[in-house]
């Protein structure tokens, strides 16, 4: 390989490399910035990751057991499709010529046709309806799949269980009753058929044949045979059911790069004693030709491991990003409506005692990690109503809310959680922020003094800051760059 080629693709790993660094290694703040702080104070998205892991640093983080701690899982639910698209056959509409029933069926879409009464139609879909969401309550949202952490997976199953046996309960009954469902689709469509025929006898009876104009009967009968083609039999219903659950570990050993293989490559040697000039000469060639091949597999594997090993980076930063900013944002999302509620009425609705509830039972399920404030916060919560109703201080309540809303919040703005507001007008959505008293973008003395009332920790950058401002004065900046090194995951 020419050097210059040997050279360009050396630059352009070490290129993609600082840029996948750079952006591991940019500062993002758990506590935003203050007036007068500069970007190179804040402590990076790893520190900020590994804090709330209870851990110093990402170093210390055991990333592969707790991306262990858990399976994603695909629910796939499977059955013969009761809905087809109809036909004007379907009702006996005919047309004298190909271009106007080519045009009618460009004009005039006649929706889908059932073929099976709505009453199992619904159960149905509210049986897959149900276990979808259950995928999506018990799980985090992951590159990989639906992530569902081993505190969560017991009841998950249990639940999904119980909507695999309602499924199969239902294909069930209606293979038992198939011949009176059959019946009364059929008759469905033969009713809708006897309007078709008597508009079509009074508008256009030139598309009906002579035996359907004589007879009534002959059309329907016509309708009939038709259907009863389309309708799945007893085996195609009995085969096609199907409720299953694939679950699959995190590929962690190919994630990590720990299958590739930076040796050289031992080339065998030849000798070049008591041969022609001619055969040493060939020799020579092939030698340099091998070594030459040796160094091309040489960049090769390195560069396979490089893109391996940055992969890994972004994949586990993206991994905990989410499990984070979805654990959090639960929280967060729950606090600033039960907030709401409470700034409306004036007092702690039913609603919304329920609401949290089930919000600390879901914590509960998908904390598998150990987060020390939303464990705090559910302790908290718990205290707060779990109580008799004349006795809850609505006053702490909305404090204590408050309070965990703008941790939440401060910790979901540099993981770039999305938030429900941002979702509607800006103008509409700083307004709804105001009247809850949550700043939209907090300052670090506003968290530090919410995360002392609620009794959380400081994060340890923030201590060495305050100590930084006690010796050098208000303002002095914590250069992340001073304290450690940022490591790669």
């Amino acid at each position: 390989m020419p050097r210059e080629k040997k050279g360009q693709i050396r630059q352009l790993t070490t290129d993609r490399r600082k840029i996948v660094e750079q952006r591991a290694q940019s500062p993002v703040s758990l506590l935003p910035v203050d007036e007068g702080t500069t970007d190179a104070s804040q402590p990076t998205k790893a520190q900020l990751i590994a804090a709330i892991l209870d851990q110093p640093d990402m170093e210390f983080v055991d990333w592969k057991k707790l991306m262990g701690e858990g399976v994603v899982v695909k629910v796939h639910i499977r059955r013969v499709r009761f809905r087809k698209r109809l036909q004007f056959s379907d009702l006996g509409i005919h047309f004298g010529d190909a271009e106007t029933a080519k045009a009618m069926q460009e004009v005039f879409r006649l929706g889908m046709k059932n073929l099976l009464t709505k009453e199992y139609l619904d159960r149905i879909e509210q049986i897959e309806y149900r276990a979808r969401k259950l995928l999506i309550m018990y799980s985090y949202e992951t590159i990989w799949g639906a992530f569902i952490p081993v505190t969560a997976y017991g009841e998950f199953r249990e639940r999904l269980q119980n909507e695999e046996l309602a499924y199969y309960a239902v294909r069930d009954e209606i293979l038992s009753k198939y011949p009176d469902i059959k019946k009364q689709v059929l008759a469905d469509y033969v009713q809708a058929a006897k309007s078709a025929y008597r508009i079509l006898n009074n508008v256009n009876p030139e598309v009906l044949s002579e035996r359907e104009l004589k007879t009534e009967a002959y059309y329907l009968a016509g309708v009939r045979h038709a259907i009863r083609k389309i309708l799945p039999t007893p085996e195609d219903i009995r085969q096609s059911f199907g409720f299953e659950i694939s679950q699959t570990y995190i590929d962690l050993p190919v994630l990590a790069g720990e299958d590739a293989d930076l040796s050289d490559v031992e080339a065998g040697k030849s000798t070049i004693e008591g041969v022609t000039g001619e055969e040493q000469r060939e020799l020579r060639w092939r030698q340099w030709s091998t070594k030459d091949r040796q160094t091309m597999m040489r960049m090769m594997n390195e560069e396979v491991v490089r893109d391996a090993r940055l992969q890994k980076q972004e994949r586990i930063d993206a991994f905990f990003t989410k499990v984070v900013s979805q654990l959090r944002g639960l929280l967060y999302e729950a606090t600033s409506n039960v907030l709401a509620s409470l700034k409306k009425h004036e007092k702690l609705q039913p609603r919304s005692v329920v609401q949290l509830r089930n919000l600390v039972e879901n914590l509960e399920m998908l904390n598998f990690y150990g987060d020390r404030d939303v464990e705090r916060a559910m302790k908290l919560i718990e205290n707060l109503i779990d109580r008799p109703h004349e006795d809850r201080n609505i006053e702490l309540i909305e404090q204590r809310l408050g309070e965990i809303a703008l941790v939440m919040r401060s910790t979901l703005l540099p993981l770039e959680y999305e938030f429900r507001e941002e979702r509607e007008e800006a103008e509409e959505a700083t307004e709804w922020i105001e009247k809850l008293g949550i700043p939209s973008r907090p300052t670090r003395r506003e968290v530090r003094e919410a995360r002392m009332s609620l009794g959380f920790t400081i994060p340890a950058w923030d201590d060495v800051r305050e100590e930084r401002e006690d010796e050098e004065g208000v303002g002095s900046p914590l250069l992340v760059g001073e304290a450690r090194e940022e490591r790669s995951w």
